[in-house]
């Protein structure tokens, strides 16, 4: 057993006003791997770019195809939510 640390946030400020998404192959929980067999192929490497309003705390995502737009709600990250 080892020793915890829990270092609590007092702010967090966004760098940039955009964020990123991405999906690849053989990567994630949506895909197979050598040790996760799953019936569909492997996903295609695809990028995503959203317009984040510091404001609103929305997130403006643009599909790759079909020309839909939405607004999305963001919440900061900090790699653990518990």
């Amino acid at each position: 057993m080892g020793d915890t640390l829990a270092v609590p946030f007092i702010e967090i400020t966004l760098a940039r006003d955009w964020a990123a998404s991405t999906t690849g192959p053989l990567f994630g929980a949506l895909t197979a791997t050598h040790r996760t067999a799953l019936l569909n192929q492997p996903l295609p490497e695809i990028v995503w770019i959203g317009e984040l309003d510091r404001v609103d705390g929305t997130c403006l995502f643009r599909a790759r195809s079909g020309g839909f737009t939405g607004e999305l709600p963001w919440t900061r990250c900090t790699g653990w939510s518990g």
